[in-house]
């Protein structure tokens, strides 16, 4: 009855903490830096989520982008050391289109579309530089070892663009 008792404790503690993540690509500074009242993007809803993931999972998102639009790709975490990695491909023939890795992982992306097409976004967390060794002895069946997770947000936005 204990061992029950303490996982659903531990299961309601991590569920209430990634509520609190739903919302992270609203309320994050570094994902809405950028943002204010008087430039002309508006948010486009399917490209705008958030996650609670781990440095062994991933976000993975599909949205489109339009021709004619200038888009804006906002990103951000709450991991303490280091930014969120994030790669674009081309959803057709999974073509890279994008990778933040080698622009100094940024948080920020602006670009024009020349040609429409569905893209999908990957988004993960950079491997620790430190392998954390845990001793204990673990049963499967009931515990797994502790693994960090972290919110993170993205949100895409876009505007006719200028000619």
């Amino acid at each position: 009855m204990k061992k029950h008792l303490f996982i659903a404790c531990l299961f309601f503690c991590s569920v209430g903490f990634s509520q609190d993540c739903i919302n992270y690509w609203k309320l994050n500074e570094t994902v809405n830096q950028t943002y204010n009242y008087s430039n002309k993007y508006f948010l486009v809803p399917e490209g705008c989520f958030s996650m609670l993931i781990s440095r062994l999972e991933k976000m993975e998102i599909t949205f489109e982008i339009i021709q004619g639009r200038d888009y804006k790709l906002s990103i951000g975490s709450d991991l303490p050391n280091g930014k969120p990695i994030i790669k674009v491909y081309n959803v057709d023939d999974n073509m890279l289109m994008y990778d933040n890795t080698q622009n100094d992982t940024a948080s920020v992306l602006e670009f024009e579309v020349i040609q429409s097409r569905r893209v999908r976004a990957i988004v993960t967390l950079p491997k620790s530089q430190k392998e954390n060794k845990d001793k204990n002895r673990y049963d499967p069946a009931i515990l797994l070892p502790k693994i960090n997770r972290y919110c993170v947000g993205i949100k895409l936005e876009t505007m006719i663009t200028r000619k």
